[in-house]
């Protein structure tokens, strides 16, 4: 086997034993819903919630809510540990939402009457300080490389001796990615990628003058193999302004970015 491919299938082996960890520790949190309900909700269930028909997420404040005068609508109300924010309709359209998640998801359930402030509280100290969520992703990607050399250490004799171009490079990639708040202060992000390049073409060509001229060599390749490695880490402070209605998040970071191409075919 090759060491790229033994590194693919290990990286991937990776990916997949972190975010099933990942899932299995994700934050939850008690959600009390029009009538009384109270369910316990993780992230994953509250987006499905979001998205079903009728349904509006604002990160208003209750009085701006107020104040907009929304009329024959209900308001359920997310804990920060979810990140907050405020679920907005039809008392019908919430509660059909509700169901329609609960029937996908056997295993959520209402939680029992009185159990909410103090599973609320308990939570709060244990992980309302830290907010994170992660997002495994596969994506397609083309990419291109250009390539050349001098024919000395000086840039002369010519000054391109040999040039190599990789184009349309087709590449198939898995992506984890994370977003952390800490205190509500402090932000991080990152994200790493790995992808199998399974398309693409390579040019080879040598010249005797400069500028490219009196070409004297050219080689015409596949570039369907190969691998890209991609990583990428940034934190910074969050300001606020406007009730929270603007925010702001300066960041530094580093980031990181490989490319393994190979010519085969030529």
């Amino acid at each position: 086997m090759k060491p790229g491919a033994l590194f693919g299938k290990c990286l991937l082996g990776s990916l997949v034993i972190s975010i099933l960890f990942f899932l299995s520790t994700a934050t939850a949190s008690l959600v009390t819903f029009p009538g009384g309900k109270v369910v316990d909700l993780d992230q994953e269930q509250l987006d499905q919630i979001k998205a079903q028909p009728g349904i509006f997420f604002v990160r208003y404040t209750k009085d701006n809510l107020i104040a907009g005068k929304i009329t024959n609508s209900a308001i359920v109300e997310i804990p920060a540990d979810l990140g907050g924010g405020f679920l907005v309709g039809l008392e019908k359209n919430i509660n059909d939402a509700l169901a329609a998640v609960m029937a996908r998801d056997p295993g959520l359930r209402f939680a029992q009457p009185g159990a909410s402030s103090q599973k609320e509280e308990a939570r709060g100290q244990s992980s309302g300080w830290l907010r994170t969520t992660f997002m495994l992703a596969t994506d397609h990607r083309l990419d291109k490389l250009d390539w050349n050399t001098a024919g000395d250490i000086s840039g002369h004799n010519p000054n391109i001796l040999s040039e190599l171009t990789w184009n349309n490079l087709k590449i198939f990639q898995l992506r984890l990615a994370n977003e952390t708040m800490i205190h509500e202060v402090f932000y991080a992000r990152g994200q790493v990628s790995y992808g199998w390049i399974y398309g693409g073409d390579n040019q080879d060509s040598d010249y005797l003058e400069d500028n490219r001229n009196l070409e004297f060599s050219r080689s015409n390749n596949s570039a369907d193999d190969g691998h890209t490695l991609d990583w990428s880490i940034g934190v910074g402070p969050r300001f606020t302004f406007g009730s929270n209605h603007v925010e702001i998040m300066p960041l530094i970071g580093y980031s990181f970015h490989e490319q393994h191409l190979t010519m085969s075919d030529g």
